[in-house]
């Protein structure tokens, strides 16, 4: 059995792969140079960032010597970007049917895209997710317009019996009152959330305010205070009324 030179990955294994990558300038011819075989060597790059930055030293000093020798030069051709479709005309036209549907499904059939292209798009171009956003603030007055419509005024659905259409009937949505009116309250809420955080310096009444509700208190208890007297007057007319007809026992003759 004739062994191989080199059966484990030792330093000396890796110095031998190395100056046979330099010689050869790939790894498989490298490997089978000295008895390895490339999947190793790959595996052994992984896991070695020092032997992996001396492989891609001893790559480029093949290539600077394969192109001193051939005397050319490594052409230098910005990579191709790929077109995904979105072209300017497209993008346009997206737009325009989200500023009108408020929906991104809807508007990316529209003009032959799907919803997760769109998305894609959004992720890599942060200038088209903004004008995404304007567009759907466009729509949103839109849609809470129809909404309001279905929900408060109704449509009519037409009645079909036989395959016929026999009459209509006034449809009311009360899912998106619910929402309306559920939207409508947090905007309220939010309102005043602001509102009150708006007020930071406490707001203290006037002289001429605290004469005034004093005053108005003062008219409340003089009030309250005929209103009492009244009571007990009539209370003491009656019992008097009650010890004369002798129903009840008094002082009074």
């Amino acid at each position: 059995m004739i062994k191989r030179p080199y059966m484990r990955w030792t330093q000396d294994t890796e110095t031998a792969f190395l100056l046979a990558l330099r010689q050869t300038g790939t790894a498989r011819a490298a490997a089978a140079a000295i008895g390895r075989c490339a999947q190793s060597a790959y595996t052994r790059r992984r896991r070695q960032p020092e032997f992996r930055e001396r492989w891609d030293a001893m790559v480029a000093e093949w290539q600077a010597q394969w192109i001193e020798q051939r005397g050319t030069k490594v052409a230098e051709t910005a990579p191709r970007e790929r077109w995904d479709g979105w072209s300017d005309v497209r993008r346009r036209a997206f737009l325009r049917a989200l500023a009108e549907t408020g929906e991104l499904a809807q508007a990316a059939q529209r003009v032959g895209m799907s919803r997760s292209a769109v998305t894609r798009l959004k992720a890599r171009s942060p200038e088209f997710a903004a004008a995404c956003e304007a567009a759907l603030a466009r729509a949103l007055p839109c849609l809470e317009q129809v909404a309001w419509e279905r929900a408060v005024e109704g449509w009519d659905e037409p009645i079909v019996h036989g395959g016929k259409v026999t009459g209509t009937r006034r449809r009311y949505s009360e899912t998106l009152l619910r929402t309306l009116l559920v939207r409508e309250q947090a905007a309220r809420q939010a309102e005043r959330v602001v509102a009150a955080k708006a007020r930071t310096v406490p707001e203290f009444a006037t002289r001429d305010e605290t004469d005034t509700a004093l005053l108005k208190a003062l008219d409340r208890i003089a009030q309250a205070r005929r209103r009492e007297a009244v009571v007990r007057a009539d209370a003491w007319q009656e019992y008097e009324r009650a010890v004369i007809a002798g129903e009840r026992p008094g002082l009074v003759p």
